[in-house]
């Protein structure tokens, strides 16, 4: 919940665990922007979206369902037998991405987030 520090964005790089997926724009001049991110973590036969983030002007471009599902399917290639993620239960963007992506709700953690929201599974 919440941003990572720069520390824990080094450590899940370095993570041999750690697959992740950019999505870059491509300027008039050739310059290249990072605008979206996809972290997964995997142990065994197990993908966990670890983080998630698309640049706030560039959201509801499909930038999310992207990265979401091309993770998945290289969780899977790899050999990943179920791919998991925590999201509030409140966040309905996020809840219709994943579904879009064939993802459904297999649990909940009640107040799992600092401010007591539940978290889905």
């Amino acid at each position: 919940d919440g941003m990572w520090s720069a520390a824990q964005f080094e450590e899940e790089i370095r993570s041999p665990r750690t697959a992740a997926l950019g999505a870059w724009t491509v300027g008039d001049s050739g310059d290249e922007a990072l605008v979206g991110m996809c972290f997964t973590s995997t142990v065994l036969d197990e993908a966990s979206l670890t983080s998630l983030a698309v640049h706030p002007r560039l959201r509801r471009r499909g930038i999310g369902e992207a990265l979401v599902c091309e993770s998945m399917a290289r969780a899977q290639a790899a050999g990943a037998a179920r791919f998991l993620l925590e999201v509030r239960s409140g966040n309905e963007a996020a809840l219709r991405l994943y579904g879009r992506c064939g993802l459904t709700v297999a649990g909940r953690r009640p107040r799992y987030y600092r401010d007591g929201e539940d978290a889905l599974l």
